[in-house]
Parts: C-alpha cells; structure tokens; sequence
C-alpha cells in the first residue's frame, strides 16, 4: 500500500537536494564577491536545475511510473519540487538579509543606482528607479518574489524536461 509520504518521496528529496543547491550558489556569489559587482550567476544557475529535474524524474518514471511518465505527472511532480525549494531558499534569503547581512538589499539597490547612473539616466528617473526597488525589496514582498520566481522557474523547467523524459503508458482499446 502506498501511502502519502511514500507518493511525495521523491519530490521531497528533490526538492530539499534543488533548494539547497540554490542555497549553495547563493553562498558561493556572496563568499567570492560576486553579488556586490554584480556578476551573479543569474539564468546560468538554471543548469543545476535541468540536472536535480532529470535525475528527479526520471527516478520517478522508473519507480513509479512503472518506466511510463506524462508530462502531466512530470508536471505535477516538478511543481512539487519546486514548492518545496521555494520554501527552503526564501528561509534562506530572509536569514541571511536579516541577520548575516542586513545591508544586503540595500547593496542591491546601490548596484542598480550605478548601473543607471552609467546608463546616463537623469536623475528623476533613478529617484523613481531606486524608490520602486526599495519598495519591492521590503520583506514580504521579496518573499512573495522569490516564491513565485522559483515555482515559475520550476514549472517551466519541469515541463521541459517531462517533454524529453516522456513515454505515455499504452493505450488499451476495449471491445
């Protein structure tokens, strides 16, 4: 009998393994520097997904799926995932940018006032730039962000993958 934890097992371990690794890379930018240059790894972190999604889905298309997999299961189960690593890297986020380094958003903000001010914008336009940012880098706010940027992300990366990794079962006519 298969029961509920047992149905989400492999979407809860691959969904702990992504969000740690998003965690990781996080780390990673802000131990080399790279966040405050502003030379973040941006959609190239994508890889590290592609790769957690495969091996996630596949799995489930061995063990569950009995070697069968639709793009709706596929669907369902990276969305799962990606709930569950949502969750873990926005404690992540709130930790660090309210206890590590509290100052982080607003180093966030400081890297787009140079970026527009090297784009000659004027000065009404930074004002309004910088306000918006501030306004949606408040903490609820970023929260909201990061949760819908990580299950958009994954929605979009697991059905890419389910495209690829997809064997519907057969199709049995009953006479």
């Amino acid at each position: 009998m298969i029961t509920i934890a047992d149905d989400i097992r492999i979407e809860f371990k691959f969904g702990i393994l992504a969000g740690i690794l998003a965690c990781l890379r996080v780390t990673s930018e802000f131990l080399f520097g790279l966040r405050e240059t502003g030379q973040y790894a941006g959609y190239s972190a994508g890889v590290f997904l592609f790769i957690v999604y495969f091996f996630a889905l596949r799995k489930w298309k061995i063990e569950r799926g009995g070697g069968f997999l639709t793009i709706r299961q596929g669907m369902r189960s990276g969305i799962l995932m990606s709930m569950i690593a949502a969750v873990i890297f926005s404690i992540f986020m709130i930790g660090y940018s309210s206890f590590v380094d509290k100052s982080f958003l607003e180093k966030n903000v400081d890297l787009i006032r140079v970026e527009l001010e090297r784009q000659d914008k004027p000065a009404g336009e930074i004002r309004d730039a910088l306000d918006y940012m501030r306004d949606i880098s408040s903490f609820p706010k970023q929260t909201v962000f990061i949760l819908a940027g990580v299950m958009l992300e994954g929605a979009i990366v697991s059905f890419i993958v389910s495209w690829f990794l997809r064997k519907p079962p057969p199709v049995v006519d009953v006479i």
